[in-house]
C-alpha cells in the first residue's frame, strides 16, 4: 500500500506508426490542482489514527472508525481451517531485491562468528557450505555467470577485505544464507539494511530462469516480520502504534493468503508471485515498508516491539475472513470507497469523514497541497490529443472532473473520476478541492533543463514516456548535454514509434545488453542497414548526426523531396538520408543563421535528440 512513497507512473496510450501523438498541445500550459492528504485514502488514515490516539481513543476505537463492519479476532480461531495456523503456519517470504544479477551482503566486524551459505539446489533448513563460511567484517556477493557449456550458474564470492584466491565453487542459482545460530553472527546487512530474524532465500521464477536473474527474499515468522515494519514514526502514541500493528498484521495475513500456494510447502508461493518477487510481500510501500532489524533496533524500537507483542495474533475480519486492511498516510478530510480507487467493492472500506487527518495537533505536512501538472501530461494520461479546459464537478470522496479537449481531432467532453488516476496524474491523493488553469507555466519535467533551448521538446518526450530521465531510480535529471549512444537512440525511436517485436537477432555485439530488443526492433522496422560493419552494431558508440539521419529516415521510410542540401556532406555515406531529413523539416542545419552546414560527424546530445524525436513525430503524424 502506497504510504511513504508515491510512485508516479504515466499510463501511456499506444504510440504506433499509425497513431503518432499530436504535439499541438502547448507544452507551457498547466493546471494547478489543490487538495489534501497523501496516498490512496482507503481504510485507515495514519495521521488520523495519531490524532485520534492523542484525543484519547484506543486502538480498537480507531480501527472500528476507519474499518467499517469489521471484527477484531484472534488468529488462532480465525484460521483454524487454513495453512496460516500453528504447525502448518508457513513463514512469510519478504521480497528484498528483484531481478538481480548479483547482490552483496556483509557481516558486522564485531559479530560473534560467521554465517552459513547453502547452494547445491536444496535451499532449505540449515545448510552450511562445505568449503568456506563468511567471517566477521567480510563482504560477500552472490552472482550469476555463464558456465562452460553456456548454462547459467551462480556462486558466492568474497568482495572484501580482499577477494579469495579462487572463488567458491559454482552451482545452482537457488541458494540460502543463514545466521543467528550458536557461535554465528546475529546480524546480516543487505543493501544498507540490517536483518536479525529469518533467513535469506535466493530463488528464480520461470521468468528469471529465462533472463538469467534471480530474486532475494527473507523468510521470516509473521510476528518477527511485524517488528521490522517501518510504517509510522516510533514517537507516536501507543494506541496509534497498536492500530498500525493490527492493520499491518491483517494486511500481511490476507495478502499472504492470496499469494500462497500449497503445491510446494517448502516454497508456498504462487507462480505469478514467484516471477514478480518470489515473495508473499514486497518490502516497499507497494505492500508494506519493511526495514528489518534496522527499524527494530532504533532508539524507540522497543516501543514498537511492545505494540507488536501486546496485540499478538489480533487481526481484522469481516464475516470470518481477513480483510485486506489498506491504509495510507492521510486524507484531505474524507476517506475513499474502495471501488472508487481500486475498482472492487468491500463492505469494510466505506468512506467516512476524516477531520483527524487535518488536525493541527499531528503536524501533517500534507494536510493540504498544491500540484501543477503540465496539460500535455494530463492529455497523455487521459487519452486526449489536447486539453482546453478542466473543471472540478464533484468533491471527494470520488472527486470528479469534466475535461474538454480533442480526441482524434474531434472536440470531446469527458467526465473523469480522479481516484483511479490520482497517482498517474502525479497527485499526492485523490482528494482534489480545486483546479486552476495556468497558461504558459513552463513547468520543467526535470531539474536540469530550464536553461536548455530544447526545453519544450524534452518536456514533451517525457510526457509521452519516451524518456524517464538519466539518474534512476530518482530520475529528476535529464542530462541534456550528455551524448546519446547508438543503443540509446534505438530505444528512443522504439518507444516513440512503438516498433513491433521481432524474433530476428541481427548483431553479435549487443547480446544480453538491455537495449538488444530495441536494436532488433529498429533494424527489423527500417529500410536500411543500421550496423557499423558486418554483424556489429557498436551499441555504446556515441551516435553522430549523420547516423541519426540514417536511423530516422530508415524508420519512417521518408521519401526524397529534392529540396535540400548542405555544403559539408558531399563525402558522407548518409548524405542522401541527411538531405531527406532536411526535406521534411526535421533538421535545418547546424550553423545559424546561414544553416548551410549539417556537421555530420558531431555527436548528438540528449537535448538535441528530444527535438529530432518531436519533429519526427510531427512528420509521421502528417503522413
Amino acid at each position: 500500500m502506497r504510504r511513504s512513497v508515491i510512485c508516479i507512473v504515466l499510463t501511456l496510450t499506444s504510440i504506433g506508426l499509425g497513431a503518432v501523438p499530436s504535439a499541438a498541445q502547448s507544452v507551457g500550459d498547466a493546471y494547478l490542482f489543490s487538495g489534501g492528504g497523501w496516498g490512496h485514502g482507503v481504510g485507515m488514515s495514519q495521521y488520523g489514527a495519531q490524532a485520534q490516539a492523542l484525543a484519547g481513543e484506543t486502538a480498537t476505537e480507531i480501527l472500528d472508525y476507519y474499518y467499517t463492519a469489521i471484527d477484531q479476532e484472534d488468529r488462532q480461531s480465525l484460521y483454524a481451517d487454513t495453512h496460516l495456523l500453528g504447525e502448518d503456519d508457513p513463514e512469510l517470504w519478504i521480497g528484498l531485491l528483484q531481478d538481480q544479477e548479483s547482490f552483496e551482503f556483509s557481516i558486522p566486524s564485531d559479530a560473534a562468528g560467521g554465517i552459513s551459505l547453502c547452494q547445491a539446489n536444496d535451499g532449505t533448513g540449515q545448510c552450511p557450505r562445505q568449503d568456506i563460511q563468511p567471517a566477521p567484517g567480510e563482504t560477500w556477493k552472490f552472482g550469476q555467470f555463464e558456465g562452460p557449456g553456456g548454462e547459467e550458474l551462480c556462486r558466492f564470492e568474497r568482495v572484501s577485505p580482499s577477494a579469495l584466491p579462487a572463488p567458491a565453487a559454482e552451482g545452482s542459482c537457488k541458494a540460502s544464507v543463514t545466521w543467528g545460530g550458536t557461535g554465528q553472527a546475529a546480524i546480516i546487512e543487505i543493501d544498507d539494511y540490517e536483518y536479525k530474524h529469518g533467513r535469506v532465500r535466493i530463488r528464480q521464477g520461470a521468468e528469471q530462469v529465462a533472463d538469467w536473474t534471480f530474486h532475494v527474499s527473507l523468510e521470516v515468522e509473521l510476528e518477527l516480520y511485524l517488528r521490522g515494519l517501518a510504517e509510522v514514526p516510533l514517537s507516536w502514541h501507543h494506541s496509534a502504534l497498536e492500530a498500525q500493528v493490527i492493520a499491518g498484521r491483517t494486511y500481511a495475513v490476507a495478502t499472504t493468503a492470496a499469494r500462497y500456494s500449497s503445491a510446494n510447502p517448502a516454497e508456498p508461493i504462487t507462480a505469478t508471485w514467484q516471477n514478480i518477487c518470489y515473495c508473499h510481500l514486497r518490502d516497499t510501500p507497494a505492500d508494506q515498508n519493511y526495514t528489518g532489524w534496522t527499524h527494530e533496533s532504533e532508539p524507540l524500537g522497543a516501543k514498537w516491539v511492545d505494540a507488536v507483542d501486546t496485540t499478538t495474533g489480533t487481526v481484522l475480519a469481516q464475516d470470518g475472513s481477513p480483510i485486506t486492511a489498506w491504509y495510507s498516510s492521510s486524507t484531505g478530510g474524507v476517506t475513499e470507497n474502495s471501488e472508487d480507487v481500486f475498482g472492487s467493492y468491500t463492505g469494510w472500506a466505506r468512506s467516512v469523514p476524516d477531520p483527524w487527518s487535518q488536525d493541527p495537533a499531528v503536524f501533517n505536512p500534507f494536510a493540504t497541497w498544491e500540484e501543477a501538472i503540465p496539460a500535455i501530461e494530463i492529455a497523455v494520461v487521459l487519452g486526449f490529443d489536447t486539453i482546453t479546459a478542466i473543471e472540478l464537478v464533484n468533491p471527494a470522496p470520488n472527486a470528479t472532473i469534466e475535461v474538454t479537449g480533442k480526441k482524434n481531432g474531434a472536440t470531446t467532453v469527458s467526465v473523469v473520476e480522479i481516484p483511479p488516476l490520482y497517482s498517474a496524474l502525479g497527485l499526492r491523493s485523490p482528494t482534489v478541492t480545486g483546479i486552476e488553469f495556468l497558461p504558459d507555466a513552463n513547468i520543467p519535467a526535470f531539474d536540469d533543463i530550464s536553461e536548455s533551448v530544447h526545453f519544450s521538446q524534452i518536456n514533451q518526450i517525457a510526457a509521452l514516456g519516451i524518456t524517464v530521465g538519466c539518474n534512476p531510480p530518482v530520475n529528476n535529471l535529464y542530462c541534456p548535454k550528455k551524448d546519446v549512444s547508438r543503443a540509446q537512440m534505438s530505444a528512443f525511436l522504439r518507444r516513440a514509434f512503438d516498433l513491433p517485436a521481432t524474433a530476428a537477432d541481427f548483431f553479435t555485439d549487443d547480446n544480453d545488453i538491455v537495449f538488444e530488443d530495441d536494436i532488433n526492433r529498429l533494424m527489423a522496422a527500417g529500410t536500411e542497414d543500421l550496423g557499423c560493419g558486418g554483424s556489429l552494431f557498436c551499441p555504446w558508440q556515441p551516435i553522430t548526426r549523420s547516423e541519426m539521419a540514417l536511423f530516422i529516415v530508415s524508420t519512417l521510410d521518408l521519401p526524397s523531396l529534392g529540396a535540400s542540401d548542405f555544403t559539408d556532406i558531399g563525402g558522407d555515406p548518409n548524405a542522401a538520408q541527411i538531405r531527406i531529413l532536411a526535406d521534411h523539416g526535421i533538421t535545418v542545419g547546424c550553423n545559424p543563421p546561414s544553416f548551410d552546414q549539417f556537421c555530420p560527424d558531431e555527436t548528438v546530445t540528449r537535448a538535441q535528440m528530444a527535438s529530432f524525436i518531436m519533429r519526427s513525430l510531427d512528420v509521421a503524424a502528417a503522413q
